[in-house]
């Protein structure tokens, strides 16, 4: 009687072996993926505020319309939303977020009242000044002056400074860049 356990017949039946395991993994009857919020409700409120918020700010865009044609009819609406006029352009290059400038501004609410005047350096991209004027000064080389209607989300927001700005107050910027 020959022997069973040769090597070539072990070889054998551990190949026969993985196989076997490996068909039955493959074989095994899954249940689909499902999504894992496919319980959750949609957040009405979080839907509610989005939408209150689009018809604020719609309203602040028609009334900001409104005041500019009636008080600055050549300026421009940039496509960040804010209006601007650019006076005594330089032919040198424009600032760029790389740049840092000198700039000097009065800041007026549109019934005129002065709230702020400031020297400083403008660094770009790092969150010191508000949106609308950093927007609007990247528009300027050295030396121009422009005037800046921002409306309240491009500048103080819905909170204002806390001092003389209000809420939702748009603002006025006279700028200029020195050279």
């Amino acid at each position: 009687m020959k022997r069973f356990c040769t090597k070539n017949n072990i070889i054998i039946i551990a190949v026969l072996f993985i196989f076997s395991v490996s068909g039955a993994s493959c074989i095994k009857n899954k249940l689909p993926q499902l999504p894992s919020n496919r319980d959750n409700a949609p957040d009405s409120t979080a839907y509610f505020l989005t939408k209150l918020n689009s018809a604020i700010i719609t309203h602040t865009d028609s009334v900001l319309t409104e005041f500019v044609n009636k008080n600055y009819a050549d300026f421009k609406k940039s496509p960040e939303g804010f209006w601007y006029k650019i006076f005594s352009a330089q032919k040198s290059e424009r600032l760029n977020r790389k740049d840092s400038a000198q700039v000097r501004y009065h800041l007026y609410l549109l019934d005129n009242e002065a709230v702020k005047s400031e020297t400083f350096i403008a660094r770009f991209g790092k969150k010191e000044m508000t949106t609308g004027l950093e927007s609007g000064l990247l528009l300027l080389a050295g030396g121009d002056s422009a005037v800046f209607v921002v409306p309240y989300y491009l500048a103080f927001g819905a909170k204002g400074d806390g001092k003389k700005i209000p809420p939702f107050a748009s603002v006025i910027y006279h700028v200029v860049v020195d050279l």
